[in-house]
């Protein structure tokens, strides 16, 4: 459940800190590393530890005709106080070519030659412009963040928190998942783009147990 405190007086002792989860990216790193998905009340456990934690949020996009994968999320909410935000899969088409006669056509039957081209269709997620939309939301309860991902997709987002709202942002990420433009000094600021980066290989035990 969201904890509904505002943002106390600021304390480099004692910091207000609220955990932002990309699962989509956290969940690719664990299946293509580990070849197993990482339970996010682990990674929190991890990333709590003796740290002031305001709230910790959870962000995937959802199949709402998959029972076990809303349950899943419903799960994290009630049992970890995880908050939970969804955004459905949404399904594109894209242009191919026909297999039979070169033409090009969406998928599905040829309307001239017939032949049906059965593909799944590729999935598109709005997920990252909901959690960039609830980080500058939930800025105000926070003195520092902690960003779970390796997309540099967010790098504008983790500017304006650092530069324009004073806010410390920290990146937990696996090494190989990790955009260089994390590592490599920012183009624009020729500086650091996050305070610190917490590299989650070196927890596999704790992640995976």
């Amino acid at each position: 459940m969201e904890k509904k405190d505002g943002l106390k007086k600021h304390s480099n002792k004692n910091p207000q800190i609220s955990i932002f989860i990309d699962g989509s990216n956290i969940f690719r790193a664990g299946v293509n590393l580990y070849g197993k998905k990482i339970p996010p009340e682990n990674l929190v456990n991890i990333l709590s530890k003796n740290k002031n934690i305001i709230n910790t949020y959870y962000f995937s996009s959802e199949d709402r005709a998959n029972a076990r994968q809303v349950r899943f999320h419903e799960n994290l909410n009630k049992k970890h106080q995880i908050n939970v935000f969804t955004e459905p899969l949404a399904y594109k088409q894209k242009i191919i070519n026909c297999r039979n006669c070169n033409h090009q056509i969406l998928p599905g039957k040829c309307p001239k030659c017939f032949y049906d081209n059965i593909l799944k269709p590729e999935t598109s997620k709005r997920i990252d412009v909901l959690l960039a939309v609830t980080m500058l939301d939930k800025m105000n309860e926070f003195n520092e963040a902690i960003l779970v991902t390796g997309d540099a997709d967010f790098i504008p987002l983790i500017r304006k928190l650092k530069y324009e709202k004073g806010k410390k942002i920290l990146l937990a990420s696996f090494k190989d998942s990790l955009a260089n433009d994390y590592v490599n000094p920012d183009s624009e600021t020729g500086k650091k783009v996050v305070d610190d980066i917490i590299l989650l290989d070196n927890y596999k035990k704790q992640l995976l147990k």
